[in-house]
């Protein structure tokens, strides 16, 4: 008879690396919408997490079309004494234009004044053309929370969840 004894690795010394290499949680797995976007917000607009590089210059971009629009609805002119428009602001940001995506942008726009992870998950909505949205992971501590940004058509809740707690570090390993 074979004896088996299976023990909890001690916190400090557990890995959890493995479980993000390669491609699968990033767009070098086929398809963006397979992109997992782990944000933990560090405090004084410090962010850290996983992909995100991608989170931040996607933010960078929302930031780009909310101020954009807000200079469009006051009727503000460029250096040439042009009214800016929807459509200079889209392709300045990088956003291909079309009437259908420019009008859903101006609705975020009215319902979101600033770039937190639920307006991300609602802006990657309007230009992927599929629906995003967020999950919280709580770590063992106080204060241990980061917010998950994925798509639910690639991803499930529990599986987007379980890589936050995972990358928060509330698993556990055994040997």
């Amino acid at each position: 008879m074979i004896k088996h004894i299976i023990r909890e690795v001690a916190p400090e010394a557990c890995d959890f690396s493995t479980y993000f290499d390669g491609d699968t949680f990033n767009e070098a797995s086929g398809d963006y919408c397979n992109t997992l976007f782990i944000i933990s917000n560090e405090g004084w607009g410090r962010l850290e997490g996983y992909n995100i590089d991608e989170y931040r210059r996607i933010k960078v971009q929302a930031e780009e079309i909310i101020e954009g629009f807000t200079d469009v609805n006051d009727d503000v002119t460029d250096y040439d004494g042009h009214r800016i428009t929807y459509k200079a602001i889209m392709e300045d940001a990088g956003v291909t234009y079309n009437p259908r995506k420019c009008h859903s942008l101006r609705q975020w726009h009215a319902s979101h004044d600033d770039a937190d992870p639920e307006a991300i998950a609602d802006y990657l909505t309007i230009t992927t053309g599929k629906r995003w949205t967020t999950t919280r992971a709580r770590g063992y501590s106080q204060g241990d929370v980061v917010d998950v940004v994925y798509c639910p058509e690639h991803t499930s809740t529990s599986s987007a969840r379980a890589a936050g707690e995972i990358w928060i570090g509330a698993a556990a390993e055994y040997c």
